[in-house]
């Protein structure tokens, strides 16, 4: 009930009818009230009158006279009954005589009769009045009460005439009122209620957006009232919202225009979170017109995995703050868009409405980030497939074990991951067991629980990898049905997601190599799988190698053993290549009975290849009398067999040929070099990175994009450029085929040369390098290039292990015999205990290693020997976590006077 006539209407209706209730209630209970008074005051009376009679006859005993007098007090008017009794109650005498001589039990006349006094009781339409009686006046017993009087009056029809009477007044009232109310109504509704009708129909028109048509002043009740003042303000009020409306529908129509426009994408949500309003440069984003967008919700269209971002997103909106936050649309056709959404909450009234939102495609940028962030990953894996090959290149067979255990743990660490590990299957091939783990923190190590599980278990796992697949499980809970008994075992650990990859040798299924992710469901890039494989080619070389080794020194132990009683297989052959006798030992590979060799001729035993070799070399020792050496290979069964023959003169015609088995040391001699090879191969990753940075600066970049794979492009060469040199170099130190080459060198040129190749890695650092030097540097007899490599190895080092934001320190002066340049850093340091192995070949300091700071372990090595081939030497000064001093001496009397 909103409207202020329906009030006023009421108010008027209501306050009437108050009024006459009033008056009728006033005068109801008036009229009541007296009767009431009336009634019990002539009950009073009634009984005085009669008490003083009553008294004498029943001082007297006169019975008789006592009930005649009671019946004929009962005749008076409105009299319903008159009763005498004794102190006891008993009936002395009674309206109704049949009554006389029974006791009552009436608590009113107990009360009068033991209180001595009048006491009365209203039953409505009935008074009941009781009074005590005395004994005879003027006498002792008048103080005594002898009995009690009850007298009921009906004053019924006193109160049937009050109602008549009351109802005639009622009546006249309710006209009075009635009359006076009709001039009430017809006054206000005149004054008030229709003005007020013509506001409200103003204000409805209004509400239609009908603003041109203003409200009348009534000046029939004065120029100026209330209603007045109301319709004077609503005219002022819709004729300025007249004017605003024209001018934000002047203004809305250029914002639209601008939104239309856009090329950002632009959103309106409600409270709900369901769109009001796109753009059509959000709907483009979809595949879709504005009009198939709004209604919808911004799920509807967002990658699933960002979903959760979007509700966060909402939650803060919802909270009074704006906020940025990338996503994936996802169109009609299922292709995606990265986007970086900036949104702002909305409020009418001061009551959060929705939001509204500016997209913008960053999906470019996006793709160039996740470009970077892949080069990132792929070099550091690069610089940890470094350090795995150069680790494992000489390491010593006891040592193999522990370096495979660090190798997964920072495998793990790299690839973000719960779990990595290591199978081997047992020799016989019938069981698979957990041979190394890694695990991250809190996640339970499984190793002591897999060992010794049969090939079965595992049927479709098993084939996969005896086929030489790689095992790519994103979701377990969505592996095929024939791996349902793998699944049930996966599921058991937690395991969410896992990798795996064979890891073969000689063409067999040696093992396997894993990863888990347990928190979290992982799916697995190609550069993750691709990454995996190589890493699985190092390990399984090296364990390869170690079996290769072990074998090796079990097979020289034997030969050793073999040979200090009986040689490894002795022939006695004749020139015409005739076996004359033959002795070997059982268990050879290549054992044969004796009485299945002597007799026969060597094109029938040996292969044409061997026989003719064999021959050519029983002719030669023939002739010079000397021993002749040759090495050939020979196929036995699933192997190929390599042998060291000696083939010594034993007579004129006849020579003694031992042949010594070397296939096991050939092997491993093999495997290094292609452990080498491998290596050197992955090491060439770089150039990826670059030819990419290359295609992408074919296409078209913005400037600042080319600046960045400029340079990209350029620390990549570089770094390849030192990598190649340095394996280079190392090589050729290790082959005694280091060769320098001496000339007039400028000591500055080669500083500034290399002050300038260092300078990009400082800058990703944020390095300052330092530089103090003697102007009068003389030229000096050195080899160029070799004091530039040494310089970058230098420069590299100290930048590499300076803490972010540092200084370096160059530092080259002329002293009395030699020239003494120094790089200093403030960076982690060389432990004490380290120093004195830094310069050997592949040693890297403790807390470099724990630091997982990248390197080979050959820089030092290198500049230590091109130093001594130059004639100088190398002196370091080291304080763990306070910086390293690298103090190299050329001398000066190599240096050429003219």
């Amino acid at each position: 009930m909103r409207s202020l006539k329906v009030k006023l209407t009421l108010f008027s209706i209501l306050l009437g009818l108050a009024g006459v209730i009033l008056v009728l209630v006033s005068l109801y209970s008036s009229s009541t009230s007296g009767i009431y008074k009336g009634a019990e005051a002539r009950a009073e009376i009634l009984s005085d009158e009669i008490t003083y009679s009553l008294e004498i006859l029943l001082t007297q005993e006169d019975l008789f006279s006592l009930q005649r007098l009671v019946e004929k007090s009962s005749t008076l008017e409105d009299v319903v009954q008159v009763i005498v009794v004794d102190t006891q109650q008993k009936i002395l005498a009674h309206t109704n005589r049949t009554l006389v001589g029974q006791t009552m039990n009436d608590l009113l006349i107990q009360d009068a009769i033991h209180n001595d006094r009048k006491v009365s009781q209203n039953n409505g339409q009935h008074i009941i009045f009781v009074s005590p009686l005395h004994g005879q006046s003027f006498t002792s017993e008048f103080f005594n009460v002898v009995g009690a009087l009850r007298v009921e009056i009906d004053f019924s029809n006193n109160v049937a005439e009050q109602q008549i009477a009351f109802g005639v007044i009622a009546l006249g009232a309710m006209s009075i009122l009635t009359v006076m109310f009709g001039i009430q109504y017809f006054t206000i509704k005149n004054i008030i209620i229709d003005r007020l009708r013509d506001v409200e129909a103003g204000i409805a028109r209004s509400l239609n957006d009908e603003l041109s048509s203003p409200l009348a002043i009534n000046n029939s009740f004065g120029t100026e009232d209330e209603i007045n003042s109301i319709a004077r303000t609503y005219n002022y009020l819709i004729s300025s919202l007249h004017d605003s409306q024209e001018k934000i529908k002047s203004e809305r129509d250029f914002a639209l225009q601008i939104m239309e426009s856009m090329k950002e994408g632009l959103t309106m949500t409600n409270a709900d979170r369901v769109f009001e309003y796109v753009n059509p440069a959000y709907a483009h984003f979809l595949g879709l017109s504005a009009q198939e967008v709004i209604g919808k919700r911004p799920e509807d269209f967002t990658n699933p995995e960002d979903r959760s971002s979007l509700e966060t997103e909402w939650s803060v909106r919802k909270e009074g703050s704006a906020s940025s936050y990338e996503s994936s649309l996802v169109s009609r056709t299922g292709g995606e868009t990265r986007v970086l959404i900036s949104s702002v909450p909305r409020y009418v009234n001061g009551e959060f409405s929705g939001s509204i939102a500016v997209i913008t495609d960053i999906s470019q940028r996006a793709r160039i980030e996740q470009m970077t962030v892949s080069l990132q990953r792929k070099l550091v894996f690069e610089e940890l497939t470094a350090h795995l090959a150069s680790t494992f290149m000489n390491m010593p067979s006891s040592e193999i074990g522990g370096a495979i255990q660090d190798a997964l743990g920072r495998l793990g660490e790299l690839f973000d991951v719960d779990r990595t590990y290591i199978f081997e299957v047992s020799p016989d091939g019938r069981l698979i067991n957990n041979t190394h783990e890694w695990c991250a923190k809190d996640i339970s190590p499984q190793i002591d629980n897999l060992q010794g599980i049969p090939v079965e278990v595992l049927p479709w796992w098993m084939s996969l990898l005896a086929k030489g697949e790689t095992i790519n499980v994103p979701r377990v809970s969505e592996m095929p049905p024939e791996a349902a008994t793998e699944q049930g075992i996966l599921a058991e650990q937690g395991i969410q997601s896992v990798l795996v990859t064979p890891i073969r040798s000689e063409n067999e299924l040696f093992g396997f190599l894993g990863l888990d992710s347990v928190v979290r469901e992982r799916n697995w890039s190609k550069d993750e799988v691709q990454f995996l494989q190589v890493l699985m080619g190092i390990i399984m070389n090296t364990i390869t190698r170690h079996r290769a080794e072990e074998k090796l020194r079990e097979s020289e132990a034997r030969n050793r053993a073999f040979l200090n009683a009986v040689p490894d297989l002795i022939f006695r052959i004749d020139e015409t290549g005739t076996f004359l006798d033959y002795r070997a030992g059982e268990e050879k590979k290549l054992f044969v009975p004796p009485e299945a060799i002597i007799g026969n001729r060597l094109e029938s035993i040996m292969p044409p290849d061997i026989t003719q070799s064999t021959m050519i070399n029983i002719k030669t020792a023939l002739e010079t009398g000397q021993t002749q050496k040759f090495e050939y290979k020979i196929q036995a069964e699933n192997e190929t067999l390599t042998y060291d023959a000696h083939v010594v003169p034993s007579g004129p015609k006849e020579v003694i040929v031992v042949a010594h088995d070397i296939s096991e040391r050939a092997h491993l001699e093999q495997m290094k070099s292609d452990f080498v090879n491998r290596a050197s191969h992955e090491l060439r990753t770089p150039l990826t990175t670059a030819i990419l940075m290359a295609t992408l600066l074919e296409g078209e970049t913005t400037p600042e994009e080319r600046l960045q794979f400029m340079d990209i492009l350029k620390q990549q060469l570089n770094r390849q450029r030192l990598l190649l040199e340095d394996l280079l170099v190392a090589g050729r130190i290790e082959n005694k085929r280091f060769q320098v080459h001496l000339s007039p060198t400028d000591i500055h040129s080669v500083i500034s040369e290399a002050l300038s190749s260092a300078q990009p890695q400082a800058d990703t650092r944020e390095i300052t390098i330092q530089l103090e030097k003697d102007e009068d540097l003389p030229l000096i007899n050195s080899d160029h290039q070799a004091l530039i490599q040494i310089m970058l190895n230098l420069l590299s080092n100290a930048i590499k292990f300076s803490n972010p934001g540092g200084q370096v320190e160059v530092i080259v002066r002329k002293e009395e015999s030699r020239l003494h340049i120094c790089v200093r850093d403030h960076g982690i340091g060389i432990p004490a205990q380290d120093l004195s192995h830094i310069t050997n070949r592949f040693f890297r300091a403790q807390n470099a290693t724990q630091m997982e700071i990248p390197g080979t372990g050959i820089g030092l090595y290198i500049i230590k020997e091109i130093l001594e081939s130059l004639g100088g030497h190398m002196e370091i000064e080291s304080v763990e976590d306070q910086g390293t001093s690298m103090n190299i001496f050329l001398p000066l009397d190599l240096i050429d006077p003219s």
